[in-house]
């Protein structure tokens, strides 16, 4: 069985619409954190004494409209047990301070060109309502649908059986990777790399290797 995840696919995906809407600023700390993820994780996850996969989550919940704060309904603060110490300390690392940035802008792109929707308070004032959570999070999942539909379209035409497995999936037969890439990239517009698993009965092979279509933005 051979299964495929798209590298960093909340932050890429995320990026690359800001940069398409127009943005003027490039988010060179996302370009970052997707170059180098896996030693941001692991510094992070060191010196915030928590696990990397935690960074993992925690990061792509800031991309998706999470928050760093001690309300005890956040995503963040229950990710954390409510620790408000490894709080305190996410809020003031440097990095994540530029990343919260960027990302505070692609969003801020990206809401210029959704319905306005509006709500009047206990006094009758009509006031707009900012993008949530749950209005990013279905924003991103739309993104990765349009993905993930071209990814399905290339599997049908080269007759390989797969299934979809949230932003990765696993087919019948190894792809070619390079082409699956510029693919996604005519049909969907997005500039995506590709992780690669081979799992033999309980062996798994990790591939090491990633695709990079040269029009990614530098």
């Amino acid at each position: 069985e051979h299964t495929y995840d798209i590298v960093c696919s909340c932050p890429t995906l995320i990026m690359q619409y800001a940069l398409k809407l127009g943005s003027e600023i490039y988010p060179q700390a996302i370009r970052t954190y997707i170059d180098n993820r896996q030693a941001i994780r692991h510094r992070i996850a060191q010196e915030c004494e928590i696990s990397e996969l935690q960074v993992k989550r925690i990061i792509n919940g800031l991309f998706q409209g999470a928050h760093l704060t001690n309300y005890t309904e956040s995503l963040i603060y229950r990710e954390l047990d409510g620790d408000p110490a490894r709080i305190a300390w996410l809020k003031q690392d440097e990095f994540l301070i530029e990343l919260r940035e960027d990302i505070k802008m692609c969003w801020s792109v990206i809401s210029q060109i959704q319905s306005i929707r509006t709500k009047a308070d206990r006094n009758g004032r009509v006031r707009r309502i900012l993008l949530n959570g749950k209005r990013k999070t279905a924003i991103y999942r739309d993104l990765e649908r349009r993905v993930l539909d071209a990814v399905r379209l290339y599997l049908g035409d080269t007759n390989n059986k797969f299934f979809l497995e949230h932003d990765g999936w696993s087919c019948q037969n190894e792809i070619n990777r390079s082409k699956l890439i510029e693919f996604v990239r005519e049909h969907a517009g997005f500039n995506i790399e590709i992780e690669y698993e081979f799992v033999a009965k309980k062996h798994i092979q990790q591939q090491h290797s990633v695709l990079l279509f040269s029009g990614e933005p530098k």
